[in-house]
């Protein structure tokens, strides 16, 4: 097999960050960042024209979309997201606003908000969260915060797997279990880590500790 480019774009430098995902057999690229200012630009790519075409979006559309913080579930067809704080501005205390967007409408709507002193309570390790069977998972040193967006509820994780969700280690799923895997440096050392979870036992050995928006 040879691998050739489709696409026929030229580079822009506008979307660093870009919170990118494929739904059936489209791809999809939300928003990013350049030149010192995010975007909310929503785009899939046409396979006929070979190029990023603009989705017309509709609803409460945020004015900051980002890979941080954003997930796309293929159960319920949407997208959820935390609106980052702008990091070119003057950090804000004000809550953070939490969105949902139906991708198959494009209507977008604002959930609620979010305290930055909720989210500064995890050591501001909310940037480093992981999107996994529709859950939000918080490393943090006190114990992992896990977030339902689509029930809203946050939980604090009591299990004995701290290191499950260090960051370095490649978490993915496969039905209702999540791997996290690690290769050793250096390479020739041969040393990989892996371990799995169930996550029916996540969320029985977490306490609920309230609502995220």
């Amino acid at each position: 097999r040879v691998l050739s480019r489709a696409d026929q774009t030229f580079y822009r430098g506008f979307n660093f960050g870009a919170f990118q995902f494929t739904k059936n057999d489209s791809i999809f690229s939300f928003g990013g960042m350049g030149f010192w200012h995010y975007n909310n630009v929503q785009t899939f790519f046409d396979f006929q024209t070979k190029e990023w075409e603009l989705i017309k979006s509709k609803g409460e559309i945020p004015k900051r979309i980002y890979t941080t913080f954003a997930g796309y579930s293929k159960s319920e067809g949407k997208l959820f997201m935390l609106e980052i704080p702008d990091v070119f501005v003057k950090p804000t205390l004000h809550p953070l606003n939490f969105y949902e967007c139906d991708l198959k409408t494009f209507v977008w709507k604002k959930k609620g908000t979010v305290s930055v002193d909720f989210l500064n309570s995890f050591e501001m390790r909310y940037s480093e969260a992981i999107w996994v069977n529709d859950l939000f998972i918080i490393p943090s040193i006190t114990g992992e915060i896990i977030v339902d967006p689509i029930k809203n509820k946050t939980y604090k994780y009591l299990g004995l797997k701290t290191s499950f969700f260090i960051p370095g280690f490649k978490v993915f799923s496969k039905g209702n279990m999540i791997y996290s895997y690690k290769k050793d440096f250096p390479e020739k050392s041969n040393k990989n880590y892996l371990d799995s979870l169930d996550i029916r036992d996540l969320l029985k050995q977490s306490d609920e500790i309230g609502p995220f928006y």
